[in-house]
């Protein structure tokens, strides 16, 4: 089976209906000697140029403050739900009393709200220590 390694020479038009295939015109000897060698029939690429183009189908189409999110198989449009919003400029918004202390990893003993105390911090975490002298 004959490999392809990048697309950027590929001419193709993606949008029409019904797909039309890859053209190899125009792409150097070596290439054709692969595509000549596998009758264009097992042709596989392994990897892609920067993606530049979605293809739009009812399961993408373009929604309003949604987002697009792949399963490993294909791609969805979905919006986002739960604690969060999102606008059409990419803004999200946490919802008010979303995020709290037993939600937070670094939060232990060690930082807990207690009576009297501030947190400090080393440089590396945070200490839970009581106020002392002239505060």
């Amino acid at each position: 089976m004959g490999t392809l390694s990048r697309l950027r020479d590929f001419t193709a038009d993606r949008d029409a209906v019904p797909p039309v295939p890859i053209s190899a015109e125009g792409i150097d000897d070596e290439l054709d000697q692969v595509i000549t060698e596998s009758n264009a029939q097992d042709v596989r690429l392994d990897t892609l140029d920067a993606f530049t183009h979605l293809p739009v189908d009812a399961t993408i189409a373009a929604t309003d403050t949604h987002i697009i999110v792949a399963d490993g198989t294909d791609f969805d449009n979905v919006a986002v739900s739960g604690d969060a919003t999102l606008t059409n400029a990419g803004v999200l918004t946490i919802a008010s009393d979303a995020v709290t202390g037993a939600k937070i990893n670094f939060i232990d003993d060690s930082v807990a709200t207690t009576d009297t105390h501030i947190l400090v911090s080393d440089g590396s975490d945070f200490g839970n220590v009581a106020v002392s002298g002239d505060a």
